[in-house]
């Protein structure tokens, strides 16, 4: 059995990872095309079902195989969504407020673009009274 802290992370991280599987289930759900599609169109799980599934995975109570007969998913579908909820981890605990450095580094070379065109446009103008030009043809 897992600590009350571990399970307390797990559900914060599956909690993170339900619009992840949202997305994904809504990407499923779509079909179109020719009725042959129709014919064969794939099973789709909902999110509720796919945290469910993946945070009984991470308890490690029950096998993937015997977890994939209870709920009637293919192992490698439990594999890919495991996967993907790993994948989104290290995102649910990244500060937003924080920039990463290459955002930053992005954001100081926009800024001093725009301080050179005021400065350019200020001494285009300067030039445009002492040369006596109203406009430029």
């Amino acid at each position: 059995m897992r600590k009350d802290g571990q399970e307390k992370v797990l559900q914060i991280f599956l909690a993170g990872v339900k619009g992840a599987f949202r997305n994904l289930s809504a990407e499923v759900g779509k079909t179109g095309g020719t009725s042959r599609e129709f014919m064969n169109s794939r099973k789709t799980y909902s999110s509720d079902l796919k945290s469910r599934v993946v945070l009984e995975m991470f308890r490690e109570e029950l096998t993937i195989s015997q977890i994939s007969s209870k709920h009637g998913v293919h192992q490698s579908v439990l594999n890919k969504w495991r996967n993907t909820a790993l994948e989104g981890l290290p995102g649910l605990f990244t500060d937003p407020r924080k920039k990463n450095p290459a955002d930053a580094q992005k954001d100081n070379i926009i800024e001093d673009l725009y301080r050179q065109v005021g400065k350019l446009s200020l001494q285009l103008e300067w030039l445009k009274k002492k040369c006596g030009v109203d406009a430029i043809p």
